[in-house]
Protein backbone atom coordinates (compact mmCIF):
# COMPACT_ATOMS: atom_id res chain seq x y z
CA UNK A 1 0.00 0.00 0.00
CA UNK A 2 1.46 3.79 -0.67
CA UNK A 3 0.44 4.83 2.60
CA UNK A 4 2.36 1.83 4.16
CA UNK A 5 5.42 2.46 2.35
CA UNK A 6 5.13 5.96 2.71
CA UNK A 7 4.69 5.91 6.51
CA UNK A 8 2.40 8.13 7.42
CA UNK A 9 1.66 9.14 10.69
CA UNK A 10 -1.60 11.27 12.15
CA UNK A 11 -0.67 12.51 15.70
CA UNK A 12 -4.11 13.33 16.85
CA UNK A 13 -3.58 16.27 19.56
CA UNK A 14 -6.25 16.96 22.34
CA UNK A 15 -5.17 20.29 23.36
CA UNK A 16 -8.93 20.68 25.01
CA UNK A 17 -11.12 18.51 26.28
CA UNK A 18 -13.45 21.10 26.65
CA UNK A 19 -16.44 22.05 24.26
CA UNK A 20 -19.55 24.89 23.44
CA UNK A 21 -21.43 22.45 21.78
CA UNK A 22 -23.33 19.22 23.19
CA UNK A 23 -23.27 17.60 20.34
CA UNK A 24 -25.74 14.22 20.58
CA UNK A 25 -23.11 11.30 19.21
CA UNK A 26 -20.57 12.56 21.43
CA UNK A 27 -19.71 10.77 24.87
CA UNK A 28 -17.41 13.38 26.58
CA UNK A 29 -19.31 13.18 29.25
CA UNK A 30 -17.49 10.06 30.12
CA UNK A 31 -13.83 11.69 29.93
CA UNK A 32 -12.78 11.61 33.86
CA UNK A 33 -11.51 15.26 33.96
CA UNK A 34 -11.61 18.35 31.48
CA UNK A 35 -8.92 20.83 30.73
CA UNK A 36 -6.37 22.42 28.29
CA UNK A 37 -2.94 21.19 27.08
CA UNK A 38 0.04 23.47 28.89
CA UNK A 39 2.33 24.93 26.44
CA UNK A 40 4.66 22.93 28.91
CA UNK A 41 2.90 19.66 28.23
CA UNK A 42 3.14 20.45 24.17
CA UNK A 43 6.65 21.64 24.02
CA UNK A 44 7.22 18.17 25.16
CA UNK A 45 5.53 16.30 23.30
CA UNK A 46 7.61 17.98 20.12
CA UNK A 47 10.62 17.51 21.99
CA UNK A 48 10.48 13.52 21.56
CA UNK A 49 9.22 13.67 17.89
CA UNK A 50 10.77 13.73 14.63
CA UNK A 51 8.01 14.67 12.00
CA UNK A 52 8.76 14.60 8.20
CA UNK A 53 6.94 15.29 5.53
CA UNK A 54 4.90 12.15 5.66
CA UNK A 55 3.44 13.15 9.13
CA UNK A 56 0.40 15.32 10.36
CA UNK A 57 0.11 17.15 13.20
CA UNK A 58 -3.93 17.05 13.53
CA UNK A 59 -5.58 19.40 16.42
CA UNK A 60 -8.22 17.61 17.41
CA UNK A 61 -9.98 15.23 20.80
CA UNK A 62 -12.93 15.41 22.83
CA UNK A 63 -12.95 19.12 22.99
CA UNK A 64 -13.36 22.23 20.62
CA UNK A 65 -9.74 23.32 20.30
CA UNK A 66 -10.07 26.82 19.44
CA UNK A 67 -10.81 27.31 22.64
CA UNK A 68 -7.44 27.29 23.61
CA UNK A 69 -5.95 30.45 23.65
CA UNK A 70 -2.62 29.21 22.41
CA UNK A 71 -3.69 26.84 19.86
CA UNK A 72 -1.97 29.65 16.83
CA UNK A 73 1.11 29.16 19.16
CA UNK A 74 1.06 25.50 18.91
CA UNK A 75 0.27 25.22 15.05
CA UNK A 76 3.19 27.94 14.64
CA UNK A 77 5.58 25.78 17.21
CA UNK A 78 5.40 22.86 14.90
CA UNK A 79 5.63 24.52 11.71
CA UNK A 80 8.61 26.31 13.20
CA UNK A 81 10.50 22.85 14.14
CA UNK A 82 8.67 20.73 11.24
CA UNK A 83 7.65 23.01 8.44
CA UNK A 84 6.71 20.12 5.77
CA UNK A 85 4.59 18.72 8.33
CA UNK A 86 0.81 18.94 7.88
CA UNK A 87 -0.91 20.82 10.46
CA UNK A 88 -4.54 20.58 10.58
CA UNK A 89 -7.86 21.45 13.08
CA UNK A 90 -10.96 20.20 13.36
CA UNK A 91 -13.95 22.56 14.98
CA UNK A 92 -17.22 22.95 15.10
CA UNK A 93 -17.15 26.59 13.60
CA UNK A 94 -18.93 27.96 16.15
CA UNK A 95 -15.90 29.91 17.42
CA UNK A 96 -14.26 31.22 13.53
CA UNK A 97 -14.29 35.01 14.29
CA UNK A 98 -12.00 37.71 13.59
CA UNK A 99 -10.22 37.14 16.86
CA UNK A 100 -9.33 33.05 16.22
CA UNK A 101 -9.43 32.42 12.79
CA UNK A 102 -6.43 35.26 11.58
CA UNK A 103 -3.91 34.12 14.09
CA UNK A 104 -4.74 30.35 12.85
CA UNK A 105 -4.11 31.31 9.22
CA UNK A 106 -0.94 33.56 9.74
CA UNK A 107 0.80 30.88 11.90
CA UNK A 108 0.56 28.38 8.91
CA UNK A 109 -2.17 25.97 9.30
CA UNK A 110 -2.85 23.44 6.45
CA UNK A 111 -6.60 22.12 6.59
CA UNK A 112 -9.39 23.80 8.79
CA UNK A 113 -11.63 21.32 9.00
CA UNK A 114 -15.39 21.73 9.90
CA UNK A 115 -17.87 19.39 11.39
CA UNK A 116 -21.61 20.53 9.91
CA UNK A 117 -24.15 18.10 10.54
CA UNK A 118 -27.69 18.91 8.77
CA UNK A 119 -28.26 20.60 5.68
CA UNK A 120 -31.28 22.84 8.10
CA UNK A 121 -31.69 24.30 11.50
CA UNK A 122 -34.35 21.50 12.60
CA UNK A 123 -31.90 18.66 12.11
CA UNK A 124 -28.26 20.90 12.41
CA UNK A 125 -29.32 22.02 15.82
CA UNK A 126 -31.14 18.60 17.10
CA UNK A 127 -27.76 16.61 16.14
CA UNK A 128 -25.43 19.47 17.61
CA UNK A 129 -27.28 21.39 20.56
CA UNK A 130 -26.05 24.61 21.58
CA UNK A 131 -24.90 25.24 18.21
CA UNK A 132 -27.47 28.02 16.16
CA UNK A 133 -27.04 27.07 12.05
CA UNK A 134 -27.24 30.56 10.78
CA UNK A 135 -24.96 31.76 13.59
CA UNK A 136 -22.28 29.22 11.93
CA UNK A 137 -23.18 29.47 8.77
CA UNK A 138 -22.17 32.88 8.78
CA UNK A 139 -18.84 31.89 10.53
CA UNK A 140 -18.17 29.16 7.32
CA UNK A 141 -18.59 31.25 4.99
CA UNK A 142 -16.29 34.39 6.58
CA UNK A 143 -13.97 31.43 7.12
CA UNK A 144 -14.40 30.54 3.19
CA UNK A 145 -13.43 34.03 2.61
CA UNK A 146 -10.67 34.80 5.04
CA UNK A 147 -8.82 32.60 4.11
CA UNK A 148 -8.99 32.81 0.26
CA UNK A 149 -8.21 36.62 1.63
CA UNK A 150 -5.15 35.44 3.36
CA UNK A 151 -3.64 33.47 -0.37
CA UNK A 152 -5.71 30.33 -0.26
CA UNK A 153 -3.13 28.50 1.74
CA UNK A 154 -5.54 26.79 4.00
CA UNK A 155 -7.83 24.37 2.88
CA UNK A 156 -11.32 25.18 4.33
CA UNK A 157 -13.13 21.72 3.80
CA UNK A 158 -16.66 20.38 5.91
CA UNK A 159 -16.95 16.99 7.33
CA UNK A 160 -19.99 15.55 7.73
CA UNK A 161 -21.21 12.41 9.29
CA UNK A 162 -22.29 9.67 6.69
CA UNK A 163 -24.79 7.08 8.22
CA UNK A 164 -27.54 4.40 7.42
CA UNK A 165 -29.93 6.87 6.83
CA UNK A 166 -28.32 9.60 4.77
CA UNK A 167 -25.73 7.53 2.77
CA UNK A 168 -27.53 8.15 -0.47
CA UNK A 169 -27.79 12.11 0.36
CA UNK A 170 -24.48 12.87 0.39
CA UNK A 171 -24.65 14.33 -3.29
CA UNK A 172 -27.08 16.91 -1.61
CA UNK A 173 -25.11 17.52 0.89
CA UNK A 174 -21.88 18.23 -0.71
CA UNK A 175 -24.20 20.41 -3.46
CA UNK A 176 -25.20 22.57 -1.06
CA UNK A 177 -21.67 23.54 0.27
CA UNK A 178 -20.25 24.41 -3.01
CA UNK A 179 -22.35 26.91 -3.52
CA UNK A 180 -21.10 28.40 -0.36
CA UNK A 181 -17.52 28.11 -2.20
CA UNK A 182 -16.43 24.75 -0.49
CA UNK A 183 -14.96 22.13 -2.60
CA UNK A 184 -13.48 19.52 -0.40
CA UNK A 185 -15.23 17.13 1.86
CA UNK A 186 -14.57 14.39 4.74
CA UNK A 187 -17.15 12.10 5.02
CA UNK A 188 -16.93 10.28 8.73
CA UNK A 189 -18.69 6.80 8.35
CA UNK A 190 -20.75 6.81 11.85
CA UNK A 191 -19.81 4.32 14.51
CA UNK A 192 -20.50 4.47 18.07
CA UNK A 193 -16.68 5.15 19.46
CA UNK A 194 -16.13 1.40 20.20
CA UNK A 195 -19.15 1.03 22.63
CA UNK A 196 -18.75 4.62 24.30
CA UNK A 197 -21.76 6.43 22.65
CA UNK A 198 -25.50 5.41 23.09
CA UNK A 199 -26.77 4.47 20.02
CA UNK A 200 -28.51 7.55 18.49
CA UNK A 201 -32.12 7.54 16.91
CA UNK A 202 -31.58 8.28 12.45
CA UNK A 203 -28.10 7.44 13.17
CA UNK A 204 -27.25 4.54 12.80
CA UNK A 205 -23.46 2.27 12.42
CA UNK A 206 -22.54 0.72 9.18
CA UNK A 207 -20.17 -2.00 10.63
CA UNK A 208 -20.28 -4.51 12.96
CA UNK A 209 -18.05 -4.94 16.14
CA UNK A 210 -14.79 -6.03 16.87
CA UNK A 211 -11.59 -6.68 15.09
CA UNK A 212 -12.52 -9.86 13.83
CA UNK A 213 -9.14 -11.11 13.67
CA UNK A 214 -7.27 -8.26 12.26
CA UNK A 215 -5.31 -5.88 13.40
CA UNK A 216 -5.99 -2.34 14.15
CA UNK A 217 -4.14 -0.01 11.55
CA UNK A 218 -6.11 3.21 13.06
CA UNK A 219 -4.15 2.24 16.54
CA UNK A 220 -0.79 1.47 14.61
CA UNK A 221 -0.53 5.20 12.49
CA UNK A 222 -2.93 7.36 14.48
CA UNK A 223 -1.30 8.39 18.14
CA UNK A 224 -3.36 9.84 20.42
CA UNK A 225 -2.14 12.61 22.72
CA UNK A 226 -4.67 13.39 25.25
CA UNK A 227 -4.76 17.56 27.01
CA UNK A 228 -3.06 16.29 29.87
CA UNK A 229 0.02 14.65 28.08
CA UNK A 230 -1.08 11.22 28.16
CA UNK A 231 -0.85 8.93 25.13
CA UNK A 232 -4.02 7.08 24.69
CA UNK A 233 -4.16 3.15 23.00
CA UNK A 234 -7.12 4.69 21.11
CA UNK A 235 -8.67 7.56 20.86
CA UNK A 236 -11.95 6.25 21.56
CA UNK A 237 -11.38 5.69 24.94
CA UNK A 238 -13.52 7.90 26.76
CA UNK A 239 -12.53 6.93 30.15
CA UNK A 240 -8.83 7.05 29.70
CA UNK A 241 -8.01 3.87 30.94
CA UNK A 242 -5.66 2.26 28.44
CA UNK A 243 -3.04 4.59 28.93
CA UNK A 244 0.74 3.92 27.05
CA UNK A 245 2.89 6.45 28.55
CA UNK A 246 2.66 10.19 29.44
CA UNK A 247 5.19 12.65 26.93
CA UNK A 248 5.83 14.79 30.16
CA UNK A 249 8.06 12.43 31.87
CA UNK A 250 8.35 9.93 29.24
CA UNK A 251 10.43 9.30 26.16
CA UNK A 252 8.44 8.49 22.98
CA UNK A 253 10.89 6.10 21.66
CA UNK A 254 9.60 4.16 25.32
CA UNK A 255 5.80 4.73 24.80
CA UNK A 256 6.47 3.70 20.92
CA UNK A 257 8.16 0.38 21.91
CA UNK A 258 4.66 -0.77 24.72
CA UNK A 259 2.38 -0.01 21.33
CA UNK A 260 4.84 -2.17 19.29
CA UNK A 261 4.74 -5.06 21.70
CA UNK A 262 0.64 -4.67 21.89
CA UNK A 263 0.60 -4.96 17.67
CA UNK A 264 2.76 -7.42 17.79
CA UNK A 265 1.71 -9.87 20.90
CA UNK A 266 -1.88 -9.02 19.62
CA UNK A 267 -3.33 -7.81 23.53
CA UNK A 268 -5.88 -5.71 22.17
CA UNK A 269 -7.66 -3.47 25.23
CA UNK A 270 -11.24 -4.89 25.67
CA UNK A 271 -12.94 -1.69 24.28
CA UNK A 272 -11.35 -3.30 21.07
CA UNK A 273 -14.11 -5.89 20.73
CA UNK A 274 -16.89 -3.04 20.75
CA UNK A 275 -15.17 -1.41 18.28
CA UNK A 276 -17.44 -0.44 15.07
CA UNK A 277 -14.83 2.36 13.56
CA UNK A 278 -14.52 1.73 9.88
CA UNK A 279 -10.86 2.89 9.99
CA UNK A 280 -9.44 0.12 11.97
CA UNK A 281 -9.25 -2.11 8.77
CA UNK A 282 -9.51 0.02 5.91
CA UNK A 283 -8.02 3.12 7.29
CA UNK A 284 -4.53 2.88 4.92
CA UNK A 285 -6.79 1.71 2.04
CA UNK A 286 -8.71 4.82 2.28
CA UNK A 287 -5.75 7.05 2.47
CA UNK A 288 -4.13 5.26 -0.51
CA UNK A 289 -7.27 6.76 -2.69
CA UNK A 290 -6.90 10.04 -1.19
CA UNK A 291 -3.17 9.72 -2.39
CA UNK A 292 -3.45 8.90 -5.68
CA UNK A 293 -6.34 11.60 -5.66
CA UNK A 294 -4.43 14.43 -4.60
CA UNK A 295 -0.75 13.49 -7.19
CA UNK A 296 -2.97 13.35 -10.00
CA UNK A 297 -4.63 17.18 -9.05
CA UNK A 298 -1.44 18.32 -8.06
CA UNK A 299 0.35 17.36 -11.26
CA UNK A 300 -2.39 18.80 -13.92
CA UNK A 301 -1.91 21.39 -11.46
CA UNK A 302 1.91 21.62 -12.47
CA UNK A 303 0.98 20.99 -16.01
CA UNK A 304 -1.46 23.29 -16.38
CA UNK A 305 0.58 26.37 -14.80
CA UNK A 306 3.46 25.23 -17.20
CA UNK A 307 1.41 25.88 -19.97
CA UNK A 308 -0.18 29.15 -19.01
CA UNK A 309 3.78 30.96 -18.06
CA UNK A 310 4.95 31.60 -21.74
CA UNK A 311 0.86 32.81 -22.26
CA UNK A 312 1.45 35.00 -19.74
CA UNK A 313 4.43 36.26 -20.01
CA UNK A 314 3.54 37.09 -24.04
CA UNK A 315 0.56 38.93 -22.94
CA UNK A 316 2.61 40.96 -20.20
CA UNK A 317 5.34 41.76 -22.93
CA UNK A 318 2.59 42.51 -25.73
CA UNK A 319 1.35 45.19 -23.57
CA UNK A 320 4.25 46.90 -23.03
CA UNK A 321 4.89 46.80 -26.84
CA UNK A 322 1.46 49.04 -27.15
CA UNK A 323 2.14 51.60 -24.30
CA UNK A 324 5.83 52.06 -24.31
CA UNK A 325 7.44 54.13 -21.72
CA UNK A 326 8.44 57.91 -22.75
CA UNK A 327 11.86 57.92 -23.96
CA UNK A 328 12.69 54.51 -24.26
CA UNK A 329 14.70 53.60 -27.15
CA UNK A 330 14.77 49.81 -26.86
CA UNK A 331 11.60 47.03 -25.73
CA UNK A 332 13.30 44.67 -23.77
CA UNK A 333 11.68 42.09 -21.67
CA UNK A 334 14.49 43.26 -17.97
CA UNK A 335 13.75 47.32 -18.90
CA UNK A 336 9.92 47.02 -19.20
CA UNK A 337 10.13 45.09 -15.72
CA UNK A 338 8.87 41.69 -17.83
CA UNK A 339 10.59 38.87 -16.06
CA UNK A 340 12.30 36.84 -18.60
CA UNK A 341 10.68 33.42 -18.75
CA UNK A 342 12.58 30.99 -16.88
CA UNK A 343 12.70 26.83 -18.29
CA UNK A 344 9.54 25.18 -17.11
CA UNK A 345 9.92 21.85 -15.06
CA UNK A 346 7.36 19.84 -13.46
CA UNK A 347 8.50 18.71 -10.22
CA UNK A 348 7.40 15.11 -9.72
CA UNK A 349 9.34 14.49 -7.15
CA UNK A 350 7.67 17.34 -4.78
CA UNK A 351 4.54 16.57 -5.59
CA UNK A 352 4.52 13.23 -4.68
CA UNK A 353 6.02 14.75 -1.59
CA UNK A 354 3.09 17.17 -0.73
CA UNK A 355 0.31 14.98 -1.83
CA UNK A 356 1.01 13.16 1.78
CA UNK A 357 -0.45 16.85 2.93
CA UNK A 358 -3.89 15.77 2.42
CA UNK A 359 -3.90 11.91 2.35
CA UNK A 360 -5.81 12.10 6.02
CA UNK A 361 -9.10 14.20 4.14
CA UNK A 362 -10.55 10.71 4.90
CA UNK A 363 -8.71 9.37 8.08
CA UNK A 364 -9.42 11.29 10.92
CA UNK A 365 -12.44 11.61 13.22
CA UNK A 366 -13.68 13.61 15.78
Amino acid sequence: MISKLLGLRIFEVEVSSLCNVHCRYCPRELIPESGMMSRETFSRLLDGLTLGGMDSVSFVGMGEPTLHPRLPEFVRMVKARFPKTHTWVTTNGTNLTDKTLPPLLAAGLDTLDISFNGLDPATYEKNMPGAKMEKTLGHVDYAVRTARLAGGRTRVQINYIVTAENAESEADIQAFWRKRGITHFRAQRMHDRAGSASVVAGMSTVDRAGLNGRPCVRSAVMPFISWKGEVLHCAHDMRRENVLGNVRHESWGDIEARKREILRCGQWPAICAACKDPLRHDMLEKMDGVVRKELMNRMKDGLLAALNAPVRWFRGLARHRRSPQAGSSALQPSSLGVKTMEPITMPIRELADEARLDATQSALSK
